[in-house]
């Protein structure tokens, strides 16, 4: 339809009128003007080889009207004003046919920038259109070049991979757009920002003047990705951590930059999280044994060196075993064993604590339906959650996963929480324990009595035990103080249908001194050291509690 009416206009305006003086006529070329006019972005709008065919008509069209002309008087205009109505519908046609040209070339470029993988993305992610790794050493190395300072941020996301394993990773790809444009709008024109890897990001600030400048951008990214914000209907809860070297101060060549904010990005991760660092050499001294270790530890996560053992935790009522405590264990090939805090707090830097918690969860849960199939009686296996693995947003829906699995009960779970833990954010903390509840599976508080916080939340969230810290049964039966704490806990758990677990219980005069209190549970290297699984099944064989008749 607009094809032909834009055939009609290039053979009306291309036949000058021979008529003399005519208004009519002439507002008749004014309308059809004016409805070319309008019609005309949507013509644009066609498909190409339709375009270009169209206005290969209408160029035909007005050759053909002019030859003609020619062929039959001498052309003349009738009025001044009919021939401005014809120059303007010249120009009409032949500023088409010149957009179309455009068009036409543009055309293949677009499609072969989409149709070709390998084309643009080379260079760009394709995610968010920032320019990837592959660009990163060249345009540092340019701005080195063109300025005679500048800063380079190395910003890594803290929970990209906790949005992935709860929402999916649609929603991780909305967060990581999110963020791309977070930094695009914090940036100055002079400023480039990258994506360099799965959830770490680039930003060469140039000029940099000085510190304060630098760190004034690095403060403003990290408020603006720790706000609030909705993907796929889930309230979101990111930070980041940046870690800022300057040129030329901390170095004169791209790799010792690049190196430098890695090594002030690791130790921003290590101070907590959502925080920028400066590079300084002070910094690089304690980062390298880390950074070592850091790796290290996804090696042996990833080649399955990592592994359990299972502390029995003895019934004071019965002297049998009911329980056990499921420990992650790390033998270092050249370090030999190493202490659990350091690499449980290395895994929790790393963001490694999601998918190692995750695997010692299933680990102990399978391990424990095991021996429920091989002996009955009431056994129960518990495991410790780390601050980062308690804040996933569906904690409970996880276990739950991990649980209908290995088909274990609800009932034969137990996790434990430290108590710092739960006072970060009281009304989190109380939703996750009411999911966690709800489930059925049993939560204690672990190390209770090293915080200092109101006991008022042990009366308003819903946990099933307490677990008194080894530091105050350490001191009984010589430290008065110690026996006085250890005495009011019992008390306290008690009175509020608290099951009451003593840990490193060592002596028998400590056992003595807990079981005439009344503890409920004790565990500790007096009743046995941790075990590896095979010795941990022949304790419960052994040593469990029987299944009441």
């Amino acid at each position: 339809m607009l094809l032909a009416l834009g055939i009609a206009l290039g053979w009306f305006f291309a036949f000058p009128l021979k008529s003399s003086f005519d208004i009519n006529k002439i507002m008749l070329e004014a309308v059809i003007l004016a409805a070319a006019s309008i019609t005309y972005p949507f013509i644009l709008r066609l498909e190409r080889n339709i375009l270009i065919r169209g206005w290969e008509l209408l160029l035909c069209s007005l050759l053909l009207g002019l030859l003609e002309e020619f062929t039959q008087e001498p052309w003349f205009w009738d009025t001044f004003v009919e021939g401005a109505l014809r120059i303007l519908g010249l120009i009409l046609i032949a500023f088409g046919f010149y957009r179309t040209q455009r068009l036409s070339r543009a055309q293949p470029q677009k499609n072969q920038t989409t149709e070709n993988p390998n084309h643009h993305p080379v260079q760009y992610d394709t995610l968010t259109g920032l320019p990837n790794h592959t660009m990163l050493r060249n345009r540092l190395e340019q701005a080195m070049g063109a300025t005679r300072q500048l800063a380079l941020l190395f910003l890594d996301l803290d929970r990209l991979k906790e949005i992935n394993d709860s929402f999916g990773h649609e929603a991780g790809d909305r967060e990581l757009t999110r963020v791309a444009k977070v930094l695009q709008d914090c940036l100055e024109p002079t400023d480039t920002a990258l994506r360099i890897g799965g959830d770490e990001f680039a930003i060469i600030q140039t000029p940099a003047l000085g510190v304060d400048k630098v760190t004034l951008l690095a403060q403003r990214l990290l408020d603006a990705i720790a706000r609030p914000h909705k993907i796929l209907g889930h309230e979101i809860h990111n930070s980041a951590s940046i870690g800022i070297t300057l040129f030329p101060s901390d170095g004169n060549k791209a790799e010792q930059l690049l190196k430098n904010a890695d090594i002030a990005m690791y130790h921003a991760k290590h101070e907590g999280q959502n925080n920028y660092q400066l590079y300084t050499p002070a910094i690089n001294a304690r980062a390298h044994p880390r950074m070592a270790l850091a790796r290290d530890l996804q090696s042996a996560f990833e080649s399955g060196n990592l592994y359990l053992q299972f502390q029995p935790q003895l019934s004071l009522a019965t002297g049998r075993t009911s329980s056990f405590e499921a420990l992650l264990r790390w033998r270092h090939p050249q370090h030999g064993m190493l202490a659990r805090q350091t690499f449980i707090r290395l895994a929790e830097e790393t963001g490694l604590i999601i998918p190692i918690g995750a695997w010692a969860l299933e680990t102990a849960c399978q391990t424990c339906m095991g021996w429920r199939q091989l002996r009955a009686g009431p056994l129960r296996v518990a495991v410790n959650l780390s601050p980062r693995q308690f804040r996933q947003p569906d904690l409970a829906g996880s276990i739950a996963t991990i649980l209908e699995k290995t088909g274990l009960a609800p009932s034969a779970l137990e996790v434990e929480v430290t108590e710092g833990l739960l006072l970060e954010d009281m009304d989190s903390a109380f939703n996750t324990l009411q999911s966690l509840s709800t489930l059925g599976v049993h939560v204690s508080v672990d190390d209770f009595g090293t915080g200092h916080a109101s006991l008022s939340y042990l009366k308003n969230l819903p946990f099933d035990s307490i677990k008194i810290d080894h530091s105050f049964i350490h001191g009984i039966p010589a430290d008065s103080e110690s026996r006085t704490i250890t005495k009011a806990v019992i008390a306290l758990g008690h009175s509020l249908n608290l099951k009451v677990v003593a840990e490193g219980v060592e002596t028998l005069e400590q056992l003595l001194y807990l079981q005439k209190h009344g503890c409920d549970l004790v565990q500790g290297y007096f009743i046995s050291k941790p075990l590896d699984i095979p010795e941990a099944q022949r304790w419960w064989e052994e040593k469990g509690e029987k299944a009441s008749s």
